[in-house]
């Protein structure tokens, strides 16, 4: 039964190695060997980069991979790390239109806000001088 590369123990989840098919283990070894440097540029370049999060996508890719219930050959390696790859950064990119969004709504209900709080902080500031 092929054993995964050391050093790719070190850079996945140990649970997804553990409970992988040794097909898949063996695969994400030879990947993290092979395309780690590569897969990181490319994501480092996508992300204008940001290399931690290029590195913890590498890592997700590579775990995805090594975690599937099905068997990938060696074939379709290359282009199926590279494609979780991409649709890991499809995520992130919505998920940051996301976060923008939420953020924008939450300034312009401060702005809405913020009126009132200069009135309570008007109205305390009375209290305490009564007191």
């Amino acid at each position: 039964m092929p054993e995964a590369d050391p050093a790719l123990n070190d850079v996945i989840d140990r649970r997804a190695v553990a409970g992988a098919p040794s097909d898949n283990r063996a695969l994400a070894g030879s990947l993290f060997r092979q395309e780690w440097n590569g897969l990181v540029a490319y994501l480092r370049r996508r992300l204008s980069g940001d290399g931690q999060t290029a590195q913890d996508m590498a890592q997700e890719a590579l775990s995805r991979i090594v975690g599937a219930q099905r068997r990938y050959s060696t074939d379709q390696a290359r282009g199926l790390l590279y494609g979780v790859a991409r649709n890991l950064l499809v995520d992130h990119f919505r998920a940051e239109q996301t976060r923008a969004a939420t953020k924008a709504a939450v300034g312009q209900s401060e702005e809405a806000i913020e009126p009132i709080n200069a009135l309570r902080e008007l109205v305390a500031r009375e209290d305490l001088d009564r007191v």
